[in-house]
């Protein structure tokens, strides 16, 4: 069932405060949502979350229908004999025209009848000289097949009645062989023209000389990740490739649990989302069409044909329910996975599948690049593991890139139950020379506590510590904040938002005056993901998986950065140390 749950947005933004006197009980004003979902039943349905104070009556009177209806449509709530309750969300019957109508848009091309269609096609079998039968592909839109064939975009629409540039997948459509008898200019020409127009730029700013070679400007793709192409050729491919869009669709599949309470944090999400969305359009004039659908408890309630016709879709979340929809028929349509780090590892099953959390493995290598940069000849690198213990594939992961940095290392290995006594052992090894650099191989908390918990004592000893780690042990309620800061922890970590940031400031003050409550790290996570991979395929068009390496994003409270080696897996962390004055500084 999709869920187009953006009434939040128009509920916050549209409803106003109005000064009663007391004990005096107002109804919350009715705002009619434009969102439209497909209920199980197969029928479209706009898309209503009550709010406090919000009757059937009253909603049933926004709408224009009854509350009869309203009951008939949502009949796993048992409206006729259970009350409203609040963040409710009702499948509302159309009372006339399309969602689309209603909100100001203009209608999506609906598939030609099939009969007609081919009636129009037969009719026109008397002038196989004047026409090419061209069917759309999944990957295709009308600005795609004017380029291809050298037409004008309105030519084609002229010829095939469209109404809109928007054109389905399978459609069969007549393109003139000779688009200048309709009085339409050529695509081709025009692409020759700016192709011919970007070598002469170029060639007239270089200097004079024996070397023919032309960079290409910077308005080309290739520019955007500071490469320069060696012929015009490079250029002029990447232009005609990488042609910039901006209307794009998308979906995003989450666990919403719309049809019990919904899930706050996936809210979250997609509030941030919501927030990219609208920042994107404001500042680069980016709009996009999303589909939202709730994919509670393994449903799919979408054809895979239908997200192979989206510019990319963000979820699920688990690597199962992502695999169902890599499997469900979507083609090569980008899938975004944004949350879980255990995802990665269906990555390589999959070519269009591309992970946007860090995952652990990326962290790892990152703490030993930190370790070796931060090294000096009079420092001692020091590894706790627990004896007795087999290692996780994780830690036996963090093991091998212990030994295979070429960082000498010493290692003090103890069970749990000798760590009271364990300071003479850590004297022994320990150097007050320099500074003692630590990485714990462990992924048990009682473990890890301990071991903090020695290295404080030391730190006390007037032994100089520098604990690194991954961002797990941030979540450990049993260490103390404060012993992080005594050894000045340093950490690789997916994700941190730094609250000194003017740009996070902005954002947590706009968010609590659309949605009246604080951001949670899934706000923060849904408005990074859709503002990097939608600024992504608006700036590179449909081809945009192919530029993933040229693109590198700074986000609110995470970062992107794909490269040749894994250009599906994000590669972006950020450091982070926490200083002996309790204060926490963002390295990068």
């Amino acid at each position: 069932m999709k869920y187009a749950l953006h009434i939040f947005f128009s509920a916050f933004l549209l409803a106003s405060s109005v000064s009663v006197p007391a004990l005096t009980y107002t109804q919350t004003p009715v705002t009619v949502s434009k969102d439209k979902i497909r209920g199980s039943d197969g029928n479209i349905y706009l898309s209503h979350v009550v709010l406090e104070r919000q009757t059937l009556f009253s909603i049933s009177k926004a709408y224009g229908v009854t509350v009869d209806d309203i009951c008939k449509a949502n009949p796993a709530l048992h409206l006729e004999t259970e009350s409203l309750k609040k963040n409710q969300i009702l499948q509302i019957p159309l009372a006339s025209s399309s969602p689309r109508e209603e909100a100001g848009q203009q209608p999506e091309q609906a598939p030609e009848p099939a009969a007609s269609q081919e009636k129009r096609l037969q009719d026109s079998s008397q002038q196989d000289d004047e026409f090419i039968k061209h069917t759309v592909k999944w990957f295709e839109d009308l600005d795609d097949i004017a380029l291809k064939y050298g037409c004008d975009v309105k030519t084609i629409m002229q010829i095939n009645n469209l109404t809109s540039v928007k054109v389905k997948k399978r459609t069969k459509l007549l393109i003139p062989k000779h688009p200048e008898r309709w009085g339409g200019s050529t695509a081709t020409a025009a692409a020759e023209t700016k192709a011919a127009e970007v070598v002469k730029a170029a060639a007239d700013q270089a200097p004079e000389a024996d070397d023919k070679e032309v960079k290409a400007p910077a308005d080309t793709a290739a520019a955007v990740s500071g490469e320069q192409q060696k012929s015009p050729l490079g250029g002029i491919f990447d232009w005609l490739l990488f042609k910039e869009k901006k209307e794009l669709t998308a979906s995003l599949l989450l666990p919403f649990n719309s049809k019990g309470t919904p899930d706050p944090m996936f809210m979250d999400f997609y509030s941030g989302v919501m927030m990219a969305m609208r920042d994107l359009k404001a500042s680069n004039g980016i709009k996009t069409d999303l589909n939202v659908y709730d994919v509670a408890g393994g449903n799919l309630p979408v054809q895979g044909d239908r997200l192979g016709n989206e510019d990319l879709v963000i979820g699920p979340v688990s690597a199962a329910d992502l695999g169902k929809v890599l499997e469900s028929g979507i083609g090569s349509t980008a899938v975004i996975s944004p949350l879980d780090p255990k995802a990665e590892a269906i990555v390589e099953n999959y070519g269009n599948l591309i992970h946007a959390p860090a995952p652990a493995a990326v962290q790892y290598l990152d703490l030993m690049d930190w370790i070796r940069s931060d090294m000096t000849g009079s420092d001692k690198f020091i590894v706790f593991t627990e004896k007795g213990t087999t290692p996780s594939a994780s830690m036996s992961l963090l093991q091998k890139d212990i030994e295979e940095s070429g960082i000498p290392s010493s290692t003090i290995s103890y069970g749990i139950l000798e760590g009271r006594n364990l300071t003479g052992s850590m004297t022994a090894q320990f150097t007050k020379e320099g500074i003692n650099r630590v990485v714990i191989v462990s992924e048990s908390e009682a473990f890890i506590t301990d071991v903090v918990r020695n290295l404080n004592l030391m730190s006390h000893l007037e032994y100089k510590i520098i604990l690194y780690a991954p961002a797990r042990i941030r979540s450990f309620d049993t260490i103390g904040v404060e012993n992080f800061h005594t050894v000045s922890m340093h950490v690789s970590c997916s994700y941190y938002i730094d609250y000194n940031s003017q740009k996070v400031k902005d954002f947590v003050l706009q968010y609590r005056g659309l949605f009246s409550a604080e951001p949670s790290q899934f706000s923060f996570q849904g408005y990074d993901i859709a503002t990097y991979f939608l600024s992504l395929a608006s700036k590179y068009g449909n081809h945009w998986q192919q530029a993933l390496t040229k693109f590198n994003g700074q986000g609110l409270q995470s970062d992107f950065r794909y490269n040749s080696d894994q250009p599906r897996v994000n590669q972006a962390v950020r450091r982070i140390v926490y200083n002996p004055d309790f204060s926490i500084t963002l390295l990068k």
